[in-house]
């Protein structure tokens, strides 16, 4: 039987933490790996790429690192910290990959898609393409936000779940759809996206 009285840890992983709140700095929280947790919610669930796919196929993680890089740099969400689910099978089931914390308090869910079928080179039209999961739209999932990350992490298209839903209902002349999810041209974003890419 899981015991519910026991104390968990939480990670700090960002040493310059003021107390202070005035004056708080950027702080990341990572929540803790339970194999009791993954046992009870999810036993297939993986921490890592290598741990999903063998020494064989894709390695690393699955680009928190390099989304909470972005949002630290960009100022996204005005965040005052964030709380990486990364390990947290709980979590992740529910689409949730981090929390934003903003300074005015907001609590700002999202899920992390990370990689080359996250953000291509079309060769062709010289330009880059960013695959929105079909799943990843699924109302089972409770996230409101969308990360999409870069193979190398250094760019990054993020966007309000909801919104972007009702935008592909209503543009279908302005993506290509595919079993994996709809493919839109970087120049084809709609408004309501940040990106770090500069195509307007």
């Amino acid at each position: 039987m899981l015991d519910y009285n026991v104390d968990i840890e939480f990670v700090i992983d960002d040493e310059d933490v003021c107390m202070d709140t005035t004056e708080h700095k950027f702080t990341t929280v990572k929540a803790p790996y339970s194999e009791d947790v993954k046992n009870l919610v999810w036993k297939a669930f993986k921490r890592d790429l290598t741990e999903k796919h063998g020494t064989s196929g894709a390695k690393g993680v699955f680009y928190e690192k390099e989304a909470i890089n972005h949002i630290r740099k960009d100022n996204l969400f005005d965040a005052r910290g964030v709380i990486d689910y990364g390990e947290d099978p709980i979590r992740q089931r529910e689409g949730v990959d981090l929390h934003v914390i903003g300074k005015d308090g907001s609590m700002n869910s999202l899920q992390i898609k990370g990689g080359w079928s996250s953000i291509s080179y079309d060769k062709s039209t010289k330009s880059f393409n960013v695959t929105v999961p079909k799943d990843f739209m699924s109302y089972k999932y409770t996230n409101q936000y969308v990360m999409n990350v870069s193979f190398k992490g250094d760019h990054y298209v993020l966007y309000d779940k909801n919104e972007m839903d009702d935008w592909l209902t209503y543009n279908k002349e302005s993506y290509i759809m595919t079993r994996s999810g709809y493919i839109i041209n970087i120049r084809k974003l709609p408004d309501f996206v940040k990106t770090s890419f500069k195509v307007w």
